[in-house]
């Protein structure tokens, strides 16, 4: 399938008061360590992934500030058929941390499938050192800029290179629809 564009960014679009709201909220909530695999096949794999999550409800203002963004990338990029959202993860990179290439496309529910991803940097870039978000094809968007938002189809691979210093903070979600006809 030819994606173009192959994702949709803003820099620096929330102000680092939401930002740190974010940071503050999701390290109130439960963490855990952080796993890769889909229903049955969820394990945590350190070869694949190190890092830690905690997750907003679906009706949270977090969820909802998500929302906003990747319905205006979608409207203005693909189109694609959405029709709800799953709960958004926080996530915390600490030194080491790191997620090997992966794509986000997995089935929710009985009929549904994640369509777009959004990733939101919400820590400053001089907190941490490498951490780096960046696609298979080696294209790595500039999205290290506090309050940077990138969406993208699901289904693109993608990882975030291991932190060496500091700790890189970014919240996720992921948006689904109907299977792609």
């Amino acid at each position: 399938m030819i994606v173009d564009p192959m994702y949709w960014k803003w820099d620096s679009i929330l102000p680092g008061s939401v930002c740190q709201a974010i940071i503050d909220e999701g390290m109130k909530l439960p963490m855990e360590e952080a796993i890769v695999g889909y229903h049955e096949e969820k394990r945590t794999d350190e070869s694949i992934r190190i890092s830690k999550t905690s997750w907003f409800p679906s009706d949270s203002w977090v969820c909802g500030l998500t929302s906003h963004y990747v319905n205006l990338a979608n409207k203005q990029a693909w189109n694609y058929e959405l029709v709800g959202c799953e709960e958004a993860q926080f996530t915390v990179y600490e030194p080491g941390g790191f997620y090997e290439f992966h794509e986000d496309s997995a089935r929710v529910g009985d009929n549904d499938y994640r369509k777009l991803s959004i990733v939101i940097t919400i820590t400053d870039p001089n907190d941490y050192e490498e951490g780096y978000f960046e696609f298979e094809n080696s294209t790595r968007p500039d999205t290290r800029a506090r309050g940077s938002i990138i969406v993208f189809p699901s289904f693109i691979k993608h990882r975030v290179v291991p932190v060496t210093k500091g700790t890189r903070y970014s919240l996720v979600n992921w948006f689904h629809g109907p299977q792609f006809r």
